[in-house]
């Protein structure tokens, strides 16, 4: 399975039925589905390869819930749904057409400005003073991927004006995965302004959020359905500071996921879920499951 994926449920018209939650590997996808048909489309070219367990909950005014049998499904997404392209921050250079290891690009830059829809943009080396801001969004059937070269982990080192991956502007549907990221005073991952179904996955974070306000590894604001999972997030923050968050999810962010993560020290907390301003707007729906959180710099 992969691409773009319909999930369906039929239930009865009955009294007192609010709706329908469809749910992957336990849980919640996408909003509670209200009206018939009762159906979402699921990014499966945004998901891990392997097996996933898709239910849908029938959801009642009683507070009951009918909950489906489970549905076991396999994900194998292909290395890319379009183009290849690759950088190499030692070797490349932007005069090169990057659709080759031999004709790599140098910069994150030209990435940014040439990626479209499908593509794979494959890293080598280190990243100084760069950062991931595509101009262009993937779809749920044809996602838009930033990753390492295989065998390899790229590194990107200190950002670009305090950020080294951004998605903002109604981004949606990029996989940043496999990727270090290291030594970024603002945020190493900022999805805001609309950002959506956006996957941060199996990357390294350390020594990021280190200014004195606001600093943090993955800054989830004003945006949905995002997710980030299987991460490793170190010494983020300023201990003697009193700053710096590993995940903040804030603003108005709604049915974000954090999962699966292993998280070591954050300057002021690991995970913050709701803001600390008065105008800040609700935080619903979002999830934070499974991580493992060690914060010996709360001692």
């Amino acid at each position: 399975m992969t691409g773009a994926v319909t999930l369906s449920a039929e239930v009865p018209a009955e009294p007192g039925l609010i709706g329908v939650q469809f749910k992957v590997d336990g849980y919640p996808v996408e909003a509670l589905d209200t009206a018939i048909p009762y159906e979402i489309q699921w990014s499966a070219a945004s998901a891990a390869n392997g097996e996933h367990t898709v239910t849908a909950e029938a959801r009642y005014t009683s507070g009951a819930v009918i909950q489906s049998a489970p549905l076991h499904v396999t994900v194998a997404n292909p290395s890319t749904f379009n183009r290849t392209l690759y950088v190499d921050a030692a070797n490349g250079d932007d005069v090169f057409d990057g659709l080759s290891p031999s004709t790599a690009w140098r910069t994150l830059d030209r990435a940014n400005q040439s990626v479209v829809t499908g593509d794979t943009v494959v890293l080598r080396g280190t990243f100084t003073g760069q950062r991931i801001a595509p101009n262009a969004s993937g779809t749920a059937a044809t996602p838009i991927k930033f990753t390492s070269s295989p065998g390899t982990t790229a590194v990107l080192d200190g950002g670009s004006t305090g950020v080294a991956a951004l998605l903002d502007r109604g981004r949606s549907y990029i996989v940043i995965e496999r990727l270090q990221i290291q030594n970024v005073p603002g945020y190493a991952i900022e999805m805001t302004d609309g950002a959506h179904h956006n996957v941060v996955r199996d990357s390294y974070l350390t020594r990021s959020g280190t200014a004195q306000i606001y600093g943090h590894a993955v800054r989830i604001t004003r945006a949905s359905d995002n997710l980030a999972e299987g991460n490793q997030m170190i010494d983020i923050g300023d201990e003697r500071a009193n700053s710096g968050d590993s995940v903040w999810i804030a603003d108005g962010a709604s049915r974000n996921r954090v999962l699966d993560n292993r998280l070591t020290n954050g300057g002021h907390s690991l995970i913050q879920v709701g803001g600390d301003q008065p105008d800040d707007a609700d935080v619903i729906g979002n999830v934070v499951a499974n991580n493992v959180l060690s914060n010996r710099w709360a001692t």
